[in-house]
């Protein structure tokens, strides 16, 4: 059943990524589907067999010109939320909390520092 589930994660993930969609907002497209079918507890835990997160390959494929940790920081920030709601936050501040997940990346000049990230709405 999981594997069924996270295919359709990664369906609503790779979608909204590939019309342009920024990543905190198409982590929520895919909070919102696993939280309205109710499997914010099963996606909010590691694989039970350790195999590597299929989320986090899939936003570190899609974040290419970010460092790559930040698709596996990613993915640790929306299996967060979802734990968070299965213990009883509620959505709409998970969502809040993804959104501040907003962030900038452009490939740095070769030589240069580290692409700097920004917390949304600020400049």
């Amino acid at each position: 059943m999981r594997e069924d589930v996270e295919r359709r994660v990664l369906d609503r993930l790779e979608g909204a990524l590939t019309v342009g969609g920024d990543p905190a907002e198409a982590l929520i497209v895919a909070f919102d589907y696993v939280a309205r079918a109710g499997f914010a507890r099963m996606l909010s835990e590691a694989h039970p067999d350790g195999r590597p997160d299929p989320i986090a390959v899939l936003l570190t494929e899609q974040l290419a010109d970010a460092p790559a940790p930040l698709g596996a920081m990613l993915a640790a920030a929306w299996r967060a939320a979802l734990a968070a709601t299965a213990e009883g936050a509620s959505a709409d501040a998970a969502r809040a909390a993804i959104r501040c997940l907003a962030i900038s990346h452009r490939r740095p000049p070769a030589g240069s520092a580290p692409t700097r990230y920004r917390r949304a709405g600020a400049g």
